[in-house]
């Protein structure tokens, strides 16, 4: 996709409704970090974009595609059911994933994970050997990536602004492991 086609993404319905969250504790070996999947006790709503949310993440999209990122999108003929923006961090070996949503209609479809093996495929051909992304406790999504490979890398410090989001995951990659999606 191309910056111009930023608007598209306007048309994506990230709303859901979480169940669960993760919480983390130190690993039962002591040498690390473990997460453990607790139910919420009310469902918490994640909602749709508003106004506002979608002009600061179009800028912000807009500057990381100037900067070197690359925007993939996933179509049912003109409609975009999902996308993934994906740069490369200040570590020259290390790329992150941006962004990545699926429209909620095409969820559990195997978009989300086409367009996150396109994104690795990406960070692969740029010569990076891992990709990190930042997300919060809810387990859906925590779960999407920890199936694909992904594991904890880091929790965020409350009284430390990094990027407003909990957790760090990161997963190693190999371009002999990404070709078949390149």
């Amino acid at each position: 996709m191309e910056a111009g086609e930023i608007p598209l993404i306007a048309s994506i319905d990230r709303s859901d409704i979480a169940l669960a969250e993760y919480t983390c504790r130190l690993a039962d070996d002591g040498l690390g970090l473990s997460l453990v999947s607790r139910p919420l006790p009310t469902p918490a709503l994640i909602p749709n974009w508003n106004a506002q949310e979608l002009e600061f993440r179009f800028e912000l999209w807009r500057r990381n595609l100037a900067e070197g990122a690359a925007l993939f999108g996933a179509f049912e003929q003109e409609r975009l059911a999902g996308f993934v923006l994906v740069g490369r961090s200040s570590n020259a070996y290390t790329a992150e994933v941006y962004s990545l949503f699926v429209d909620r209609a095409y969820r559990c479809l195997g978009i989300g994970t086409l367009l996150l093996a396109r994104a690795e495929c990406q960070c692969a051909g740029w010569g990076c050997d891992d990709v990190i992304l930042y997300t919060g406790y809810h387990a859906h999504v925590v779960d999407f990536y920890l199936r694909r490979g992904y594991r904890v890398a880091a929790i965020q410090d409350p009284a430390v602004k990094t990027k407003n989001f909990p957790l760090t995951l990161a997963k190693s990659i190999h371009p002999e492991q990404t070709s078949d999606f390149c």
